[in-house]
């Protein structure tokens, strides 16, 4: 999970903007399948991409969020707009 708080700290510190002419995708820092309010953050693709695997790959084996969390990365690697 290191890495994970490390592109999601690394995000909110360059305090991103849709409006920049850059495509940012917003992530829910708590995933939003266990229940509690969150915050977003703006990430590029590629980075939603990584911390949606590392989240999978964290969870994996708890047997409630694993599935959710390999279902949300499913979700983003077989989403026909993205261009990684």
């Amino acid at each position: 999970m290191k890495e994970y708080f490390k592109i999601i700290r690394q995000a909110i510190s360059q305090e991103r903007k849709k409006s920049e002419g850059v495509y940012y995708e917003a992530h829910h820092i708590i995933p939003k399948s266990f229940g509690k309010k969150s915050t977003t953050v703006l990430l590029t693709p590629e980075e939603h991409f990584i911390v949606h695997k590392l989240l999978a790959e964290y969870w994996k084996s708890h047997t409630v969020y694993g599935k959710k969390m390999l279902w949300a990365f499913h979700r983003i690697s077989y989403d026909g707009k993205r261009h990684l």
